[in-house]
């Protein structure tokens, strides 16, 4: 699998589970965030450093949206 995939497949997955939640009108009441795992992350845009998006309903946060900004390359060695 290329490296690059597992970030396709957690978008995917992400905004799946937020696109159920909704059709089940759970938004208030189900909390997501998210906090990269890198030593150094940018979005989209090149703005690097630390990136996370704080805990919230999913009706106040836009996860989605935040977590499509996000950029990898490398991924975690395992043996």
């Amino acid at each position: 699998m290329k490296d690059n995939d597992r970030l396709i497949y957690l978008k995917d997955g992400v905004e799946s589970f937020v696109k159920a939640i909704k059709e089940h009108n759970l938004e208030e009441v189900i909390h997501m965030g998210y906090v990269s795992f890198a030593e150094s992350a940018s979005d989209l845009e090149g703005n690097p450093g630390y990136k996370s998006l704080p805990i919230a309903s999913v009706h106040d946060n836009d996860i989605v949206s935040e977590l499509g900004k996000t950029t990898a390359s490398g991924g975690t060695n395992t043996q």
